[in-house]
């Protein structure tokens, strides 16, 4: 893995668990996956020409669309070029707003 790619991986993940210092670490279907609470958080994945922060809920991406214009992104990923990463602050909150659902979900089941 080239060096900025595996860069712009650290940052996501060193936000990732700034946010939810709890989440668990792991591989999951061979993506770097963060789980909360026992549920799927965020994934981590690095392509030739991308780096990828896996959100793996569309109306999370929906609720913060705007703030993600100039990324490529698909219903529940937003790909980017690792010189150019998304800015920590909007990935810690597309995290804290997954941890939130999380939360939220565990507690009404």
């Amino acid at each position: 893995m080239p060096g900025r790619h595996h860069a712009a991986l650290e940052l996501l993940r060193a936000a990732v668990l700034s946010v939810v210092p709890a989440a668990e670490e792991g591989i999951r279907r061979g993506v770097s996956a963060s789980r909360y609470r026992g549920r799927p958080l965020v994934g981590l994945g690095s392509a030739r020409h991308h780096v990828s922060l896996y959100v793996m809920e569309g109306a999370t991406l929906r609720a913060h669309r705007s703030r993600l214009a100039g990324y490529d992104t698909s219903n529940t990923v937003v790909r980017f070029d690792p010189s150019r990463p998304v800015p920590v602050d909007l990935v810690s909150t597309l995290v804290l707003a997954r941890a939130r659902r999380d939360r939220v979900g565990s507690e009404a089941a």
